[in-house]
Formats: structure tokens, sequence, C-alpha cells
């Protein structure tokens, strides 16, 4: 009996330091939201990744815009990643305690996606501070692109690590390894990202990694508190 009450303490107690790195995630996911929009909303119009390669259409965007800006925005998503790992690491740290295996495979693909993230986010502010600061010349356009092409390996190993923690993530819930219910298995940035990006919403990854934090950070709290209940009831 008393061997029972010790291990749902220090359950108990991994619940909360884990729910406590998730509030940093929810902080982290809605700073870099903020920065993405320092970087894309520009006083002449929405930066368009898609027209990157149109440097008549790139120059006409970004006219007006400072290099400062495009700096601030790059901290800024650097310091949020910093955020997001501690959140990503804390939902890793709550499945330790129902899986050590898959707890193990979402570290590595929740610090490894967050760290890739963070130099995407740098390399998409270098490219416009990039052309800003050689005020707009063809010179400075061929570089950027230049700068883009030899880094894009980040941006192609970054899904991998990705889809590593959701699918994990998505095998614990809907496995029923957890307390939580299975539709809790909704709360996955995957799904979330695919469904936003499908209706084109802006800033779809930050808002869906927002919102799996909340919802498995208030998921994990109300059925932490249906367990402490039953057990009072017993």
């Amino acid at each position: 009996m008393k061997q029972q009450q010790q291990r749902t303490s220090v359950n108990n107690d991994k619940t909360r330091h884990s729910r406590y790195l998730m509030a940093y995630g929810i902080g982290g996911y809605l700073l870099c939201f903020i920065a993405d929009i320092i970087l894309e909303y520009l006083p002449n119009g929405e930066l368009d990744w898609k027209g990157k390669d149109d440097y008549e259409l790139l120059k006409k965007v970004i006219e007006g815009a400072t290099g400062e800006r495009f700096a601030l925005s790059g901290v800024l998503g650097l310091v949020s990643m910093i955020f997001v790992t501690l959140g990503l690491v804390g939902i890793s740290e709550y499945i330790n305690m129902y899986s050590k295996i898959a707890s193990e495979i979402m570290l590595v693909g929740g610090v490894g996606s967050s760290v890739l993230s963070g130099g995407f986010h740098l390399i998409c502010t270098i490219i416009p501070w990039i052309f800003v600061s050689f005020n707009f010349t063809k010179e400075a356009f061929e570089v950027k692109n230049k700068f883009y092409e030899d880094h894009s390996l980040i941006l192609k190993i970054n899904p991998i690590f990705y889809m590593l923690f959701c699918f994990t993530l998505l095998y614990v819930i809907v496995a029923g390894k957890t307390p939580l219910p299975r539709w809790a298995c909704i709360f996955n940035i995957a799904f979330i990202f695919k469904a936003l990006d499908y209706f084109e919403v802006n800033g779809a990854s930050n808002i869906a990694g927002f919102i799996m934090s909340l919802g498995l950070f208030i998921l994990t709290g109300i059925y932490s508190s249906k367990n402490k209940n039953n057990k009072k009831k017993e």
C-alpha cells in the first residue's frame, strides 16, 4: 500500500513538472508566431516565400523594411525555440511515465525538430536581411539565393524529426498507454498543421504547436485530477 502511494506521489510530481515545461512550449509557439508576423507582414505587403525567386516582386515587398526588423525577428525566433524545446521535452517527460522507449524517441524528435526549426527561422530572416543590407542589388539577390540553397538540407531534415515526435505521440495515446482518452490524439502538431495548411492559414505551424501544447497541458491536468479522485474513492 505504501509503495503504491509513493509511486502515485512520484507520478503526480512528474506530471506537475512535465506540465510546467509544457507551459513554456505554449509561450514559445506564441513568441515564434509574433516573430513570424514581424518577418512576413511588411509595410509594402506580405512576404510570400513562393515568390522569393522573383527579384522584382521581392524587392517591391521588402523595400521600406529595415535590416533591424529582420534581425529582431531572427533573435525572437531563436529564443522562442528554446521555450518550444522545453515544451516538447515536457511532453516527452510525461510520456516517460508510461513508455520509456516512446519517450526517448519523442525526446530525440522533439529536440531535433526545434533546433532545426531555429536554424530554419534564422535562414528565413537572413535572406531578406542580406537583400536589404546590400541595397536590393542583383548581386545581393544572387547571394541570398546561394545562401538558401547551401542551407536547404536543414529544411529537408527537419520534417523527419517532427514525424518521429508526432507519430510516436500518436501511437502512445491511441494505444491507451497513458491516462489520456484516445481522442486526445487530435492534439498533435502534424494533424493540426495539415488542417490549417489546407485552409491556407498563415502561421499554421506555430498555431498548431500552440494548440497541441495547450490541449495536452489542459488534458494532462484534468486526467491527473480524475485519477486522484478515483484513488480517494477506492
